[in-house]
């Protein structure tokens, strides 16, 4: 009989991708996030959902304010694992780090939203689920709130103008956190703002998975460096999979309740219908199964990214697989 209960263990062990001893001790590591965000969703389900646990892993989820404290936790080695997009881990080639994907998150950067307040909306003819190229037209001398003027949002927003053809100036980005543009537009400080944020407290005129072809490029992934990978292989496995069932998870009507739960506590203070709805919206970032990443996806993250500035210049073929790695994907669908 207990030859029968070990063997049942082991199998239960191998099913789940753990290959771990039993009684050893956990795996301390740390994934640094830049913000509190939906994006992190698969990653707060595994920790809450014991994903990492079982993978023999205790991890630590450190928010660190914006991505450049992040970067600076994964150069410094004081975290080895890191949240970016697509667009951002293509751009970091350019500066010289030796950057690895190597697990999605979801798909497409379609999780900013321009939110403009009701007076400005209203006094321009703004209205609901307009036509970005009408409505950016119309912003054209807004105070814009942004997560950064060089980073992703704000790239990406002056690069949608630039391809319309308004002046480089014609928006006035700001930069600041999606809680301080909240805060501005409430107070009349500024007149919009594009953040990867809950369209609330104003007019919600369209979403960045409205504009061409931004949802089909790489979305949101974890990323380490190349050294790590070579040195800490069978721990990248173990948190690639430990994902993979998170992003499942969120997927599973039958785990997607406790899943979403987890995302409802760190965002105590939104509804959680609002949460609820930008995670599985369709229109924003998708989620994926078992964290996949493709060839063709950062083929065309490549090409769009280039296009919309995002990117310096497009990457050698040799230059975009030295950015990300499938091997460590769950082979099979992990059931959450």
């Amino acid at each position: 009989m207990r030859l029968a209960a070990a063997l049942l263990a082991a199998i239960s062990l191998v099913v789940l991708g753990v290959e771990r001893r039993a009684g050893a001790d956990p795996i301390h590591v740390t994934i640094a996030l830049p913000l509190v965000c939906f994006c992190a969703a698969p990653i707060y389900a595994a920790d809450k959902l014991g994903y990492f646990a079982n993978e023999g892993l205790e991890v630590e989820l450190a928010t660190l304010k914006g991505s450049g404290p992040m970067f600076a936790a994964i150069a410094a080695g004081s975290a080895p694992f890191g949240l970016t997009n697509g667009m951002t881990l293509l751009s970091s080639v350019s500066k010289g780090l030796s950057l690895v994907a190597f697990v999605a998150l979801d798909h497409g950067l379609g999780g900013f939203n321009m939110v403009v307040s009701p007076a400005y909306a209203q006094a321009h003819g703004i209205t609901v689920g307009q036509d970005y190229r009408i409505a950016l037209r119309k912003l054209a001398g807004a105070q814009i709130g942004v997560n950064g003027i060089t980073a992703t949002g704000g790239l990406l927003l002056s690069g949608v103008a630039r391809l319309l053809g308004l002046a480089p100036d014609a928006l006035n980005l700001i930069s600041m956190t999606p809680a301080a543009a909240n805060a501005a537009l409430e107070h009349g400080e500024i007149d919009a703002w594009w953040e990867p944020a809950a369209a609330v407290g104003g007019v919600l005129v369209f979403r960045s998975g409205s504009l061409p072809q931004i949802k089909d490029t790489i979305g949101n992934i974890l990323f380490t460096t190349r050294d790590y990978v070579t040195k800490n292989p069978d721990v990248v496995a173990r948190v690639a999979r430990a994902i993979a069932r998170g992003d499942n998870a969120l997927l599973d009507a039958r785990t997607q309740a406790r899943a979403l739960e987890s995302v409802y506590e760190r965002m105590p203070n939104l509804p959680r219908d609002e949460v609820k709805a930008e995670i599985l919206n369709p229109t924003t970032e998708t989620l994926v199964p078992n964290g996949r990443l493709t060839v063709a996806d950062f083929d065309v993250t490549n090409r769009v990214g280039s296009q919309f500035g995002l990117i310096p210049q497009l990457l050698t073929p040799e230059q975009l697989r030295s950015v990300y790695t499938t091997e460590f994907l769950p082979k099979r669908l992990i059931r959450p």
